[in-house]
């Protein structure tokens, strides 16, 4: 089956690792995931596990609110559902804004070589336009408190593995190709 991204190249081995989207809200986090799963799917990788943090939030850390003691241990408890799919042998993509640098960094140290931080880079302005569910506009009127990008930090990566440059005049396409190719040469896929 030829992959809808055309890749070119079957990709059927990969070293379990869990590829940890960050950015601001609506920024691309899940998007880009669910486009680099089906490629990888299509590729002919199919123990692929997307962790979404809306998803989380609702069924999981639904007791928590946003203040930085609860963003914490909504980190913590997503580190231990991958770490379960970790074990299992799969790709897990966690799609989680954690906003605090000092927490990606103890999920870095955590899965050690089994980590891969990606920065979905957006600007706040075309995370505002694209946000689906006008959280942004919410938050900008006061309505909701604590929301990270407007109220709350969102410290970027100093140093992720890969950059997602959402202001480059690139399409999802090219920029999921270029993220196989440094999963690739991190020795992830092969």
């Amino acid at each position: 089956m030829v992959g809808l991204l055309n890749t070119g190249v079957v990709m059927r081995n990969f070293k379990p690792t869990v590829i940890w989207f960050t950015g601001l809200p609506a920024a691309g986090k899940s998007t880009y995931a669910a486009r680099l799963a089906l490629a990888l799917r299509d590729d002919g990788i199919k123990k692929v596990f997307i962790l979404e943090g809306e998803w989380m939030r609702e069924h999981v850390s639904s007791d928590l609110g946003f203040s930085p003691t609860d963003r914490a241990e909504n980190v913590l408890r997503a580190v231990k559902i991958a770490s379960f799919f970790l074990q299992m042998r799969c790709l897990v993509f966690v799609c989680l804004i954690s906003p605090s640098e000092h927490h990606r960094q103890e999920a870095r140290k955590f899965f050690g070589d089994h980590f891969f931080l990606v920065h979905v880079d957006a600007l706040r302005s075309d995370c505002v336009d694209r946000d689906p569910k006008g959280l942004y506009q919410m938050a900008l009127d006061g309505k909701i408190k604590d929301f990270t990008g407007i109220d709350a930090p969102y410290e970027p990566p100093a140093n992720p593995d890969y950059r997602i440059e959402t202001m480059r005049k690139t399409t999802i396409h090219e920029q999921t190709l270029w993220l196989i190719d440094a999963l690739k040469e991190r020795g992830i896929l092969w």
